[in-house]
């Protein structure tokens, strides 16, 4: 796991927080919550004005972290079945 005191605790864009929330949630239980909270706050960002090549890039990769969360099996839960 990772440790938060190795994160920044500011982001060059707002809605980063929630995606490094969702990463580091490791209740399966609020994983759900979380990943659909960032999904939000990137789905609203990319609703807003155009952002610069540097957030598009970050907003894409967000979009790809995020899914491959929701699709992941819970940790613990036997994916071979």
């Amino acid at each position: 796991m990772i440790s938060r005191t190795f994160l920044p605790s500011n982001y060059k864009y707002s809605w980063q927080q929630s995606v490094v929330d969702a990463l580091l949630e490791s209740d399966p239980q609020r994983l759900p919550d979380k990943v659909t909270d960032a999904q939000k706050a990137v789905s609203e960002r990319l609703l807003q004005e155009r952002a610069d090549p540097d957030e598009q890039l970050a907003l894409r990769g967000a979009v790809i972290v995020l899914e491959g969360l929701r699709q992941a099996p819970a940790v613990g839960e036997d994916y071979m079945s």
